[in-house]
């Protein structure tokens, strides 16, 4: 049995054979501090965690960092663009992971997400890196036309000078 202490994202994670199991080990202080975080600031601190953490390979605390906050998408408002964030970096950690159904899901969600959300849209630049992350996606499922139909739109919207 290996035991690691990830400090820096709060969690402490046992491994026997092919199990995993993870446990918070967040200082009461830091429970307070994140405690007192509006859902908008958590869900950003997830993404952003997970993100980090993606880049170093470590995807199953990756998509952990973005479990942790997920109670915080239930406490915005309908429709809030913070909540695509965390989806976007949901399929992102579940593509990764090789969970591609479940990928799929979350990236079609944020891209939605993104093309209905007064202030983006779809010629938002946001909204392309969603369709993008879709597109990878759709890659990996076979559906190779329709991913190059998306990669087609993303681009448009990237080199069209409307993206903000």
């Amino acid at each position: 049995m290996s035991v690691f202490l990830l400090p820096s994202v709060g969690i402490c994670i046992h491994t026997s054979g092919l199990h995993l199991h993870r446990r918070d080990v967040r200082s009461p202080l830091q429970e307070a501090v994140l405690d007192r975080l509006p859902p908008d600031a958590q869900l950003y601190l997830a993404a952003t965690s997970s993100s980090v953490l993606l880049s170093a390979g470590r995807d199953e605390e990756a998509l952990f960092a973005l479990e942790r906050a997920q109670w915080a998408l239930e406490a915005l408002p309908e429709g809030a663009a913070d909540a695509a964030v965390w989806h976007s970096c949901a399929g992102v950690a579940l593509h990764a992971l090789g969970d591609a159904f479940g990928a799929f899901e979350q990236c079609v969600r944020a891209m939605v997400m993104r093309q209905e959300c007064e202030g983006l849209g779809p010629a938002h630049a946001d909204t392309a890196l969603a369709t993008h992350n879709l597109a990878c996606v759709l890659d990996g499922l076979g559906k190779q036309h329709r991913a190059k139909q998306l990669l087609v739109q993303a681009v448009q919207v990237g080199g069209s000078g409307v993206a903000q």
